[in-house]
């Protein structure tokens, strides 16, 4: 590992680290903060929270200012709902060879990078940003429609994909080994 990129990690670990150990508690602020009931209850059951944060974020016109606070906050709760359902833990990915290098990922047992829930976030965030600029006619016509015709809520959408792709990965791994 070259010096630039052993720099790189530590700025990861000392930036972010603390977050993901405090990740729990974090989120019961941003949960009360947006007023859902029982924010306590993250740390049991973080699925939970999904459904009406899904309906809270596609509500928002997000600032430019506060994308990293929205992205953090997200990408907590999407490894919390994996990790919880035992799809894996919470790692800093240290293979420089790795797109996901130097970012926290969600890892199987063996430590298989399984999803990483920041690129889920950000690319959610993104979504939403453009969608609030796009008229409602349009979206509806091309967004991804359920089997009763809805759209789903994105944030919903998204931690389901992460615990397919999880599951997924897991199974594989699993089928191999």
């Amino acid at each position: 590992m070259t010096a630039e990129q052993q720099e790189r990690l530590e700025q990861c670990r000392k930036a972010l680290g603390p977050c993901i150990d405090g990740r729990v508690e974090m989120l019961r602020e941003f949960l009360d903060q947006i007023g859902l009931p029982e924010p306590q209850l993250v740390d049991q059951n973080a699925a939970r929270f999904v459904p009406a944060l899904s309906e809270w974020i596609d509500a928002q016109a997000i600032q430019p200012e506060d994308r990293g606070f929205l992205i953090l906050r997200l990408a907590a709760l999407i490894g919390e709902v994996l990790t919880q359902r035992g799809l894996g833990n919470w790692s800093l990915h240290e293979d420089p060879t790795s797109p996901h290098f130097a970012s926290y990922v969600i890892t199987t047992v063996s430590g298989a990078t399984v999803v990483n829930p920041f690129a889920l976030a950000a690319d959610l965030v993104r979504e939403v940003e453009v969608r609030g600029q796009i008229p409602a006619p349009t979206r509806s016509a091309t967004a991804i429609v359920t089997h009763d015709g809805r759209v789903p809520p994105t944030l919903i959408r998204v931690v389901a994909e992460a615990e397919i792709k999880s599951f997924v990965s897991l199974t594989k791994r699993t089928a191999r080994g």
